[in-house]
């Protein structure tokens, strides 16, 4: 299996989807689409709900991650906290940033 589907099958494994490993191969779901699964293309392919819901919220679970780790490295603070409001439109995510906060210039 290649490096890209390697990373479909270990996140699905991570998020207890391994039950859906041939369906998203099936359909040549690759790393370089991964983060554009939603609506109609993910009710294909996750149509139980309550799995659908458990997929995205392990893709939100882990951009949060990704954004806190960023912050943390970029501002040198304590920790990054957040507040995720979510209703029909779009997701808001607001980031709690607990000092100190330094900001270093670019070096050059």
């Amino acid at each position: 299996m290649s490096e890209s589907g390697d990373f479909v099958r270990e996140k699905l494994i991570q998020y207890g989807l391994e039950s859906f490993t041939d369906t998203f191969k099936e359909n040549k779901i690759d790393e370089s689409i991964w983060s554009s699964l939603k609506g109609e293309i993910l009710k294909d392919l996750i149509p139980q709900v309550g799995l659908r819901i458990k997929f995205q919220q392990q893709i939100r679970f882990n951009l949060f991650n990704l954004i806190a780790q960023i912050l943390t490295n970029l501002f040198s603070v304590q920790s990054v906290e957040h507040v995720i409001e979510e209703d029909s439109g779009p997701i808001d995510v607001t980031f709690l940033l607990t000092g100190p906060l330094k900001i270093s210039p670019e070096k050059k």
